[in-house]
């Protein structure tokens, strides 16, 4: 086999490759866009309550050991 041969065969091996990913991103778009339209159809409105966690500086009243 010469270079050329092996050359050949790595642009061949390349192609397919590149034909393959671009079928399976096609694929995956698909299902991407079909996800995202159900998400669409299915979103509904949540009130929500937010506690806050505020951490207080040390002082004596709130250091008080209990027993």
């Amino acid at each position: 086999m010469d270079f050329s041969d092996v050359l050949i065969i790595i642009i061949v091996i390349l192609a397919l490759l590149c034909v393959g990913m671009y079928y399976l991103n096609k694929k995956g778009m698909k299902k991407m866009i079909q996800a995202q339209d159900f998400i669409d159809q299915n979103r509904t409105t949540v009130q929500i309550f937010v506690i806050d966690k505020r951490q207080e500086k040390p002082s004596p009243s709130n250091m008080r050991c209990f027993p």
